[in-house]
């Protein structure tokens, strides 16, 4: 299992010259759905971060594959301890061990630099996917985004 993901955000030329240098490391390079400008760069090579601008994740749950192919979903959840605790067990018990049937993949994440900071990281094969497990009685995470200085979403797809 994956132990840690770093993130880091350029210009395409920018990441794929990141790419380019260092072909020992895993990358994914992701295009937000929302912007095509906005790339983000996954290394998920499980080995100390090589970006001098990055954003650390350990990994804290897993389930599905590790192949990080399809669209990926990241809920940002800025959360007080009690609600932390409580958020990681409604995530363990209702995502990592009852997965949606169409999901490749999850992860709880943790920013390494903000420990108040808790990430769920779904990934699926469409967008259509995603959104009907967001309108299902399945999708758990509702009380946790109630608030927007609490709680921000970001869609990517492969770029």
């Amino acid at each position: 299992m994956i132990k840690s993901i770093s993130a880091t955000f350029g210009s395409r030329t920018v990441l794929q010259d990141v790419i380019k240098r260092h072909p020992e490391r895993e990358f994914k390079l992701l295009q937000s759905n929302a912007t095509q400008q906005q790339l983000q760069l996954l290394d998920i090579s499980d080995k100390p971060t090589i970006f001098q601008s990055s954003v650390e994740y350990q990994v804290l749950g897993h389930v599905g594959d590790n192949e990080f192919r399809g669209l990926l979903n990241f809920e940002f959840f800025k959360l007080e301890p009690d609600d932390q605790k409580a958020l990681r067990s409604v995530v363990n018990t209702s995502l990592l061990n009852n997965p949606p049937a169409k999901m490749f993949a999850a992860y709880l994440l943790e920013n390494k630099y903000a420990s108040n900071e808790l990430i769920v990281l779904t990934i699926w094969p469409t967008l259509k996917d995603l959104s009907t497990w967001k309108q299902s009685s399945n999708y758990k995470f509702g009380h946790y985004n109630s608030s927007q200085d609490r709680y921000y979403q970001r869609t990517y797809q492969p770029g």
